[in-house]
Order: C-alpha cells, then sequence, then structure tokens
C-alpha cells in the first residue's frame, strides 16, 4: 500500500473545495489583530509589555483578545529578548477563556518585557 503525502495532509485541512479556506473576516483594536475562516478557525495575536514586579518573581500580564472565541482557545507565548534563559528565565499562560487569558514573565531583573501571544481555536 502507498500512502501519498497529500493524503496525509488531506486529513487535516479544513472542509471546503480541495481542501481550502477562505477569510471570512479580519480587522485589529487595542488588544490585537484577528483573522476568522470560513472553516471556523480563528487566530489572534498581539505583542504587550509586562514590567516585572520583582527579580525572580512571576509577574501576571492579562491579555484580553481582541475578538471572542466560541471555545476556549490554544495560546502560544514567547518572550522578545536578547537574552532569553539568562534574564528571562520564565514565560506562560494560564486561565484561558474564550474572551482572555493570564500571561506571565519571570526575569533575574525588573526590566520591561515584550510578550508575543498567539491564541487558535473556533469561532463558530
Amino acid at each position: 500500500m502507498v500512502v501519498l503525502a497529500t493524503d496525509l495532509i488531506s486529513a487535516y485541512l479544513p472542509p471546503g473545495p480541495q481542501g481550502q479556506s477562505t477569510t471570512v473576516e479580519s480587522g485589529s483594536n487595542a488588544n490585537g489583530f484577528y483573522i476568522r475562516l470560513s472553516d471556523g478557525t480563528q487566530m489572534c495575536w498581539h505583542s504587550f509589555s509586562i514590567t516585572p514586579s520583582a527579580s525572580n518573581t512571576p509577574t501576571l500580564g492579562a491579555w484580553t483578545f481582541p475578538i471572542a472565541f466560541s471555545a476556549t482557545p490554544y495560546v502560544q507565548v514567547s518572550v522578545n529578548s536578547t537574552v532569553p534563559g539568562t534574564t528571562v528565565t520564565g514565560w506562560s499562560s494560564s486561565g484561558a477563556t474564550t474572551t482572555a487569558t493570564n500571561v506571565y514573565v519571570t526575569r533575574a531583573n525588573t526590566t520591561t518585557t515584550v510578550m508575543l501571544v498567539f491564541a487558535i481555536g473556533r469561532w463558530l
């Protein structure tokens, strides 16, 4: 039996003509950018700063999505730092809902840190 890469990929593509999905809506506001696709997928992204309250202490910065999801999305967080792992010792998210998530950063100092956040989920 021969399995083609296109057979494997098509199992994960959205429904529609030849597995294609189109942009239904996109936009931005003070909370970031978003795009909604015809298959029901929604993506949001943003960057914002958190200034740690103390060295080596996780500091919270909440992110309200630019547009709500219909179910809790998957959230990815990263930092924009020239020395991650040295002065930036940790970052994470928790407590995601359909409208927001908590974002944390821990640093060896109290330097303001730019957080890069991305969420993907459903709008239908």
